[in-house]
């Protein structure tokens, strides 16, 4: 909002609105890039330009408008410009992502064949895993836009149900490694679980699955439109469809808030441990130095979902910068990913039966892990 300035004008108690002579408002202000001229309409709870008309001088807006209620100008970027830099750094980013993903999982299948105890490292079973369903989603989200152009919609349901589906494993998937962390770090407690894995498989690949049946079910996936804040359609997509958004704010942004919530205090968690364990080790041969320690947690906040977080920001005055930052560090979380599965698994001594969850060389067992 430029200078945080809103006007209210109105009679009484009463509505006026369909007025012949309109109402002239004028905000005075220094040069500027492009104005969006909106009015706020409260009943209605968002920003509009409906029934007014604007004039852009110099050092000064007028504006005509029929009705009375909240006036204000709004400062906007060129949308056509933000909008396609965006999607340019979402498709590199998310090819990007699509290439390591598939470079994780193929070392992952090099490192079991070379080494059988690896077989047992439940961990790493758990990055493979999430990377699988972030190597899948980036994939949806790449062939999404080309199918829409098709036309068919019968297809465009259909990614953009698989396209939710990608979504809802990956958040399931950063719990379980933050469940897992907490096994490793937390509990730190041997508790055998029989066949580990394949109930974590259930949950991390089938809830979605579920969740998606009952969603179509509903016949909410379609053509979706994103407007900017004069409700102008900047991108059109396979999605939930914009009449059933409650969907998605339940299925996607409810679901995530709670694991986020979860995955944060377990990684607030492992961030004290290691600070105390700094502490306790300080001045021995086994220290762990301080940036050993931050790199490890934000290499634990790329696995946990941490980044996804600046969606709830994208909203208001920093709105743009959340919205960059949002999409440059999720669409190359897949090279986030190999990076930190190869710093920790790649060939070294005792590199099959010595692994990290949390970045600190954590003794899994074939004992303890091998059997569940």
């Amino acid at each position: 909002m430029l200078d945080n300035v809103m006007v209210s004008v109105k009679v009484g108690g009463r509505q006026i609105a369909g007025l012949s002579d309109c109402v002239e408002l004028t905000f005075s202000h220094g040069r500027l890039p492009q104005l969006l001229r909106v009015n706020f309409a409260g009943k209605r709870g968002g920003w509009n330009t409906s029934g007014c008309v604007t004039t852009l001088r110099d050092k000064e807006t007028m504006c005509c408008c029929d009705h009375l209620t909240f006036f204000t100008l709004l400062m906007s970027p060129s949308l056509d410009v933000t909008v396609q830099m965006l999607l340019t750094i979402a498709n590199v980013g998310c090819g990007i992502s699509v290439v390591f993903s598939a470079l994780t999982i193929i070392l992952y299948f090099a490192l079991r064949f070379a080494y059988k105890k690896f077989k047992s490292n439940d961990t790493a079973k758990i990055h493979v895993n999430l990377t699988s369903s972030l190597l899948l989603l980036n994939l949806a989200y790449l062939l999404n836009r080309w199918i829409f152009s098709l036309g068919h919609l019968g297809l465009c349901k259909g990614i953009g149900g698989f396209t939710h589906y990608c979504l809802l494993c990956s958040f399931t998937w950063m719990a379980i490694e933050a469940f897992q962390l907490y096994l490793l770090v937390i509990k730190v407690t041997n508790i055998y679980m029989r066949h580990y894995m394949v109930k974590l498989c259930l949950v991390g690949w089938g809830f979605p699955a579920l969740v998606v049946m009952i969603t179509g079910s509903m016949n909410s996936y379609g053509k979706y439109t994103i407007t900017d804040m004069a409700n102008q359609p900047t991108l059109t997509l396979c999605w939930i469809d914009s009449a059933h958004l409650v969907v998605h704010y339940v299925t996607n942004c409810s679901y995530f808030g709670l694991i986020l919530l979860f995955n944060t205090l377990i990684l607030v968690v492992v961030a004290w441990k290691l600070f105390c364990l700094q502490r306790t080790t300080a001045g021995k041969e086994e220290k762990i130095e301080a940036w050993k320690g931050g790199l490890t947690v934000l290499g634990l906040s790329c696995l946990l979902g941490a980044t996804w977080g600046l969606a709830f920001f994208t909203y208001g005055a920093t709105s743009v910068p959340a919205v960059y930052l949002f999409t440059v560090l999720n669409s190359l979380q897949g090279l986030f990913i190999f990076i930190w599965f190869t710093i920790l698994y790649y060939p070294k001594k005792d590199a099959a039966t010595s692994t990290s969850g949390s970045g600190k060389n954590v003794e899994v067992t074939t004992a303890s892990h091998g059997e569940r």
